[in-house]
This record gives C-alpha cells, structure tokens and sequence, in this order.
C-alpha cells in the first residue's frame, strides 16, 4: 500500500503536474490583444510534435490511469475514519476524494467531446473550438467547476505528497507547505477560470466583474485590452 500511494503521488506529480501547469500555460496565451494568433499558434506547434499520440498515451492517460485505479483501490481499502482527524483535516480528506471522482469526470468529458474528435478528424482544436463550446452556459459551469476541482486535487494532493515521500515530517513544515498549496490552488484557479472566460465570453457582452478583471489582466501583463 505504502508503495502504491508513493508511485502514485509520483505520477500526480510529474507527468500529469508539469502537463497540468504547461496546458494552463498554453491555454493563458489566450490572453492579451493578440490571444486569438497567439492560442492558435501554440496549439499547432503542440501539434507538430512528431509521435504526439504516443507521447499523450505514455506520458498522460496512462498515468492518468494509473493515479485513478490506485486512488479508488486505495479509497477501496480505507477503513479508517475521518472523524479520527481535526475537523478542517477531516473536511480535506473528504474533499480530496470528492475532487478525484470530479476530475476523472471532468478530464473524460473534455477528452472525449475535444480531444477525441480531433484526434478522429485531423483536425487541431482552434480558439474558435473552444470559444464555441464554452458559449453554452451549462457547458461553462461545468469547466468552471471541474477546474476547481483540478486545481484543488493537485495543489492538495502536492502538499500530501511531500508528507508521503518525507519531504515535510515536522507538523510546522506541514502547516507551512498546507498553506503554499492553498496559494497554489488559488493562483492555478485563478488562471484557469480568467482563461475560461476569456473564451467564453470572446466578442459577446461580458458581466460587469468579468469583463473589469479581463480588461486588467490584459492591460497590466499584456499591454492591450480586449
């Protein structure tokens, strides 16, 4: 079990944390006066990548797989209670497997209604394709919450790793690292829910907020408003 729970922290880590971090990071240059050209351009040098399939099997599903068949064995196995732990401990471990089944969900819907069809069609994903799908309003709760639910599994699941591998043993060490992943998860949210946004509501009327936040991220780090 010991083993199971560090070679699937691992995988949660690295691939699946750096392609989570680089697919915010692609999905940000959305952004900015220029985003369109600059989204589409990126997405079509991902796209040159010679045996890109073989590289999404090796280096995301199949980890991805493999996280998710341990943590609902794990889950599976877990006998122990969580009212043996603090209240605020008890809600994060609830939390944390809530978020896991969200994510599986989350990640298989987006796969199968973007990734797939493009993978079908040859025919790469464009700003236009996600602008078009995000304009349902169901569709754009969904990956606001789904991305919450992603953006708290990994900063979450990054802190409990460093406890698995023996990076943070001291309780002050914990608390400290407890409150970085709180920050993570709060700046990984914040990207992904401006970028959301910013398709969703590309060339059509914004509510006031988000277009007050669109405009000053855009004017602050890209030198333009959109």
């Amino acid at each position: 079990m010991f083993t199971l729970r560090r070679l699937s922290s691992l995988a949660a880590i690295f691939p699946l944390g750096f392609f989570l971090l680089e697919h915010l990071t692609t999905n940000s240059m959305a952004l900015g006066p220029n985003g369109v050209a600059n989204y589409n351009e990126a997405v079509h040098r991902i796209y040159t990548i010679p045996f890109l399939v073989v590289f999404e099997l090796l280096l995301i599903y199949l980890p991805l797989l493999f996280h998710s068949l341990v943590g609902i064995f794990i889950l599976s196995r877990t006998s122990t209670p969580v009212v043996q732990y603090s209240s605020m401990g008890s809600f994060r471990y609830l939390l944390q497997r809530v978020t896991g089944i969200v994510v599986l969900s989350f990640i298989t819907y987006h796969v199968v209604t973007i990734r797939l069809p493009i993978l079908l069609h040859h025919q790469p994903i464009v700003f236009d394709t996600m602008m078009l799908k995000l304009a349902s309003p169901m569709v754009l709760l969904f990956y606001l919450f789904g991305t919450l639910a992603v953006c708290y599994h990994f900063a979450h699941g990054l802190w409990s790793s460093l406890i698995t591998w023996g990076v943070t043993v001291s309780d002050s060490s914990q608390k400290i690292s407890l409150r970085c992943s709180f920050v993570l998860m709060l700046v990984l949210t914040f990207v992904s829910w401006i970028t959301i946004a910013n398709f969703a509501f590309h060339n059509r009327t914004m509510p006031w907020g988000v277009g007050a936040i669109l405009n000053f991220v855009n004017a602050h780090l890209f030198g333009g408003v959109s």
